[in-house]
């Protein structure tokens, strides 16, 4: 074959072109196999795609070329083949490369979103926790002064049982424990009831 770009090229190309739309396929095999390595390597190294992205683009390009040979969108060459074929290659390739900037973008905003979402729940708990612990400080001024001692002992000071009798002057742990029970069941009527 002739160097690219002669009029001795462009011949052959057009020859090619006609085989393929007359349904062979050995010269659509060959148009593969010679335009493949230089175009994925044009397309790696001019838009920065991975290998395997170029590779992909160039299948893509190779099976519209012959969809359009096939259609009759593509009945003559007014370039070579190789110049045809590599502007649809640019084409593909800046195509996606907007839909990756388009996708980073989109993923950018999600994140911002999440981390908005995740701030705004943050607050929401905290003001929630807030509102519980003023709720929680407001029904223990409402109990007696020895229930609020046992619950104080037991859920602050992580006092155990034993510790609670001798501090309240009870005669037994059990007790102490029933008398804590009575008092978280108070405490949890008047959580209810604000």
């Amino acid at each position: 074959m002739s160097a690219p770009g002669t009029a001795s090229s462009l011949e052959e190309d057009r020859l090619l072109l006609e085989q393929v739309k007359s349904g062979q396929e050995a010269p659509l095999v060959e148009l593969y196999r010679r335009l493949k390595p230089e175009f994925v390597y044009w397309l790696s190294s001019n838009y920065s795609l991975p290998f395997e992205t170029a590779e992909e683009i160039f299948q893509l390009v190779m099976v519209l070329f012959y969809e359009n040979v096939m259609n009759q969108k593509l009945s003559e060459l007014n370039s070579s083949l190789k110049t045809y074929l590599f502007a649809i290659g640019k084409n593909k390739a800046l195509e996606f490369q907007r839909k990756k900037q388009k996708i980073s973008f989109m993923e950018d905003l999600s994140v911002y979103h999440d981390r908005a979402d995740e701030a705004m729940e943050e607050q929401e708990l905290e003001l929630q926790k807030e509102t519980t612990l003023q709720q929680v400080a407001r029904a223990m001024e409402a109990l007696n002064e020895g229930c609020r001692k046992i619950i104080s002992l037991f859920y602050y000071n992580k006092s155990s049982m034993r510790d609670i009798m001798a501090a309240m002057g009870y005669a037994t742990e059990a007790v102490a424990r029933n008398q804590r029970y009575r008092c978280v069941q108070k405490l949890k009527t008047l959580l209810q009831a604000s």
